[in-house]
């Protein structure tokens, strides 16, 4: 049996979705997601909500009075419901993608988004982005059976000499058709001539390295999407390199108490 339960506080422009999993044997697991939709501020760069129903354009909240930077949506990826309001699909191995422009002409960047896997049993999954040779990051399946699945996020981009740098989560990553959040980071010590990149997976860091020396600079533009199975929502590219995460998913073990405490709230109004 399975119980959702959604609360909202318009007030506070909050949501907060519980899902709390209880099987026979009378022992609960909570699925936890504690998710509000990002705030537009000066720093940021581009934030696509993704909210809108129809259309070829992703619509920039630059709601802080920023210049606006509308992404197109090209080959036909399908609006759908997202994380939180509406979100974007995008079909394995097609050409649908969402292209940001030339918005990489920072040192540091975060960007960052929700994603859904479409569960697929290939070994390949897919590009989550890319900008042409320079940058990119994708998802790869690395076993299937036993279940469950598992698979590893991999991050790369090129130094200043044009050489990969690459990371990954390693090979412990459960591939499931839960929301998660994924941010990636491009650090860039212009003092001490130093770049690092890192990954975070639902607000955890999951890898990272560093080198002495710059980083490729490119005008090509930020596709994201195109080749990838799964649905994105929440889509923020941030001139600066951010380590802490307000809206990510918690680990469902960790929360579990907290799903129960829900419950029991929304047990006893009223």
């Amino acid at each position: 049996m399975k119980t959702l339960i959604k609360l909202k506080t318009i007030a506070a422009s909050f949501t907060l979705v519980i899902g709390l999993a209880i099987n026979l044997a009378g022992v609960a697991q909570a699925d936890f997601l504690g998710v509000a939709e990002y705030a537009d501020t000066v720093s940021t760069k581009a934030l696509y909500h993704l909210n809108q129903t129809s259309g070829t354009t992703a619509n920039d909240d630059n709601s802080s009075g920023r210049s606006a930077i509308n992404a197109s949506l090209e080959n036909s990826p399908v609006w759908t419901t997202g994380v939180l309001d509406n979100g974007l699909h995008f079909t394995r191995n097609s050409t649908q993608r969402l292209n940001m422009g030339n918005v990489l002409n920072t040192g540091s960047f975060t960007l960052e988004f929700y994603f859904k896997w479409d569960y697929i049993y290939t070994s390949e999954l897919g590009n989550f982005f890319g900008a042409d040779s320079t940058l990119f990051a994708r998802g790869g399946l690395i076993t299937h059976d036993p279940a469950p699945a598992t698979a590893k996020v991999t991050f790369g981009v090129r130094d200043g000499s044009g050489n990969w740098r690459q990371i990954d989560g390693g090979d412990t990553y459960s591939l499931d058709t839960d929301w998660h959040h994924l941010a990636f980071v491009r650090e860039y010590d212009a003092g001490n001539n130093q770049t690092s990149i890192r990954y975070y997976l639902d607000g955890q860091l999951a890898a990272n390295t560093s080198w002495a020396g710059g980083y490729w600079t490119t005008s090509n533009p930020l596709i994201i999407g195109q080749t990838i199975g799964g649905t994105f929502d929440e889509i923020r590219l941030t001139p600066q390199a951010l380590s802490t995460f307000g809206n990510t998913i918690p680990e469902p073990a960790t929360m579990s108490i907290m799903g129960l405490g829900a419950l029991m709230l929304k047990r006893r109004r009223p």
